[in-house]
């Protein structure tokens, strides 16, 4: 009896250690969850297991739950669970200052942006003051201001008050003065606006940037801090990828920093800027690859924005009968940036907002490309774009890269701009995602919110999401839900080279996650303003949590 009892406490004690031993673990499990992985199938699992920032198993309920432990494990309680969200055209460093200066969004008056310049309290002091995000087509008076009471206001302190787009600005007298403007300055590819033959203080385009020579740079603490503000905002909205469409070598080397001292944690997919300036330095143009680092384009730029009346159209704008706005460099520029990009194999990626502009870099593209390829080239914005035009983006496989939110935000005041014919031209990113089946979706942010869930109901529902009771804009070219997700995601991914590690959940790739708490592919619009992000996850580290 005794034997036949040592016995079987032996096969009970070697059945537990055979369990035990099939059990693996992991880091992180995440569990009871709607998960959309958004691979090739758009397949649909309950759990996923994390290990070393890796996917290492996706699937069943009981299959994840019985084959892995670990330490951390989260009950997403039926919410939804979808790749991180990437955002296809951002301008991370200019957000990221913007903590640091006179935020104007939102202001409903020119006199509303001088109180908040009045009031302004900096956070670190600075020589000029400077503000950005005031828009005339929100104020009862639509048009641009003067610099008079301004200058009045800050007679001895350089200002520069940038409108929302980034493609207009407002300067009072000293600044002026610093930059060395007169009624007689003539910029290429920018403009100083005039009345009664003296400058206004309005200035477009690249005429900011030669103020921008003129104003001292932030201290690195100073951007640092700055930084890790704006960080944790971008994810805390599920955004895990930023495509910075253009930054500076300087940009980099902050960036380069940043991930030295293991503070940066969104990962960047930068494209550097290309101008007259600094063409020389696309003939030396290295790829640069690191943890959260990626440099493989270079952005250049076409032409203005809508908002300044700086787009480059085919027909005049129809609130300026004289004017067809500009391109911001000649045709010869354009097409010399082109041809060191093919030659060298860097991918371009080309600003891009009226109709005019959109030809002549198309018909650029397809100059170089000539046929089906994968070099991804892309056109960012791609706002307003002839029908004829259209064909090319899936002639030579070029990536339309557009901003759902400019749609409806621009809703209320671009009829006036292009007139009723031509509205079928805009923001048509049905007619644009049916040339390749493909789609990379932003917000442009600081010119618009950086919250991909408000990206998604403009896309889908074609609204605002800040306008009660708002009408669909051209609903005929509202995306799926499937599609926007993919365009935050995926789509994303393949739109700079990184689909192998990102965009998706799949075994091996990259723990890069959201989890929200509805199901974003079953969600009605009366629910999406109580959807909310709940964890945030890059390489596997939890980098968000409500």
């Amino acid at each position: 009896m005794d034997n036949k009892i040592k016995l079987m406490m032996v096969l009970i004690t070697l059945s537990f250690a055979l369990s035990s031993c099939s059990v693996e673990e992991a880091d992180v499990i995440i569990h009871n969850a709607t998960v959309h992985t958004l691979d090739e199938l758009n397949s649909k699992a309950e759990a996923i297991a994390i290990k070393n920032g890796k996917i290492i198993a996706i699937g069943p309920e009981h299959e994840i739950m019985n084959k892995y432990y670990a330490p951390n494990t989260i009950d997403a309680q039926k919410g939804g669970v979808f790749p991180g969200f990437i955002d296809g055209h951002a301008h991370l460093t200019g957000f990221a200052k913007g903590k640091l200066e006179v935020s104007l969004v939102g202001t409903a008056s020119f006199e509303e942006v001088l109180e908040r310049c009045k009031n302004f309290n900096p956070v670190v002091e600075h020589e000029w003051l400077i503000g950005r995000g005031w828009d005339q087509n929100d104020w009862n008076i639509k048009q641009f201001p003067d610099n008079v009471t301004l200058s009045e206001l800050f007679p001895d302190k350089p200002v520069m008050l940038t409108r929302i787009d980034g493609h207009a600005a407002l300067l009072n007298k000293k600044a002026l003065e610093i930059a060395g403007f007169t009624v007689d300055t003539k910029i290429q590819g920018g403009k100083l606006l005039k009345k009664n033959g003296e400058l206004t203080g309005v200035i477009l385009d690249n005429a900011i940037e030669e103020v921008k020579k003129h104003i001292p740079d932030y201290t690195y603490e100073q951007k640092k801090k700055a930084f890790i503000e704006a960080q944790n905002e971008l994810l805390s909205y599920g955004l895990t990828g930023v495509h910075d469409a253009g930054i500076s070598q300087e940009d980099l080397a902050f960036f380069k920093k940043l991930e030295e001292e293991d503070i940066l944690k969104i990962n960047i997919y930068a494209m550097l800027s290309v101008t007259t300036e600094n063409i020389d330095e696309l003939q030396n143009f290295t790829p640069y690859e690191s943890k959260h680092i990626s440099v493989k384009s270079v952005k250049l730029y076409a032409d203005g924005a809508l908002g300044s009346r700086g787009a480059c159209l085919l027909q005049p704008y129809a609130d300026d009968t004289t004017n067809y706005g500009f391109l911001l460099y000649p045709i010869s520029f354009l097409d010399s940036v082109a041809q060191i990009c093919y030659e060298k194999k860097i991918q371009l990626c080309t600003h891009c907002i009226g109709d005019s502009a959109n030809r002549v870099m198309l018909n650029i593209y397809k100059k170089y490309l000539q046929k089906p390829n994968d070099r991804r080239w892309r056109i960012e914005h791609a706002q307003v774009i002839h029908p004829d035009d259209r064909v090319i983006f899936n002639g030579v496989t070029v990536i339309p890269s557009v901003q759902p939110t400019h749609a409806t935000s621009d809703k209320p005041w671009v009829e006036s701009r292009l007139g009723k014919n031509r509205l079928n031209e805009a923001y048509a990113y049905r007619s644009l995602w049916e040339q390749n089946k493909l789609i990379a979706l932003g917000t442009d942010f600081p010119v618009e919110h950086p919250n991909p869930l408000y990206t998604f109901y403009s896309a889908v529902f074609r609204k605002n999401f800040f306008v009660k009771n708002d009408k669909p804009f051209a609903p005929e070219e509202a995306l799926t839900p499937l599609q926007t997700l993919k365009g935050m995601t995926i789509w994303n991914a393949i739109a700079s080279f990184s689909e192998q590690s990102k965009g998706s959940l799949e075994v091996g790739k990259d723990a890069d996650l959201v989890i929200l708490n509805y199901d974003l592919l079953q969600a009605e619009e009366s629910i999406m303003e109580k959807t909310e992000v709940l964890y945030t996850f890059v390489n596997g580290e939890s980098v968000f949590k409500k």
